[in-house]
């Protein structure tokens, strides 16, 4: 008979599975919440103060193109300054609407911003949805999956190495 030198080793690794899986999948709900949320944002506009891209590289060394943005609006009698480009945290922003904010900056052009009525230094670019958000709930779905299958195999197995076999 095997000695399991790592008696608690099944359950840690369940827990931990099924721990960040809640967190991927309370994470992106969360998410989706705050985005559904965008509906009572007043649109209103602002004025580009600065807006740059460049390349940072990860520890692989693969470039990742990054935007540097900030804007400034009024909401409310108060002036506000901004540099978020969705309620999602996006650091980069596609080719186009990175050409449309270049645009109306050299032309000193207001952009159009959704500004939180409940917080007002809280503004957004955009409103698009981030679909990688979807793949974060997948993903910690599959983590229970798999914590569930590993603890449902380790407690098969425990429960059936107690019984002799003829």
């Amino acid at each position: 008979m095997q000695r399991n030198n790592y008696p608690g080793l099944p359950i840690f690794i369940i827990l931990f599975l099924f721990l960040i899986g809640a967190l991927l999948v309370f994470t992106g709900v969360w998410r989706i919440f705050r985005h559904m949320s965008l509906d009572q944002w007043i649109e209103t506009s602002a004025k580009v103060d600065m807006l740059e891209a460049y390349s940072q590289h990860d520890m692989d060394g693969t470039a990742q193109s990054r935007t540097r943005l900030q804007y400034r609006y009024h909401f409310s009698g108060n002036e506000y300054i901004s540099r978020a480009i969705d309620v999602f945290g996006s650091v980069d922003v596609s080719d186009d609407l990175f050409q449309h904010l270049k645009r109306q900056q050299r032309a000193d052009k207001p952009i159009t911003v959704w500004v939180n009525p409940a917080a007002p230094d809280i503004a957004v670019i955009t409103r698009d949805f981030n679909y990688s958000v979807l793949a974060m709930i997948i993903c910690g779905l599959v983590f229970w999956g798999v914590g569930g299958l590993f603890g449902w195999c380790s407690f098969r197995h425990a429960g059936s190495a107690g019984q002799e076999v003829p």
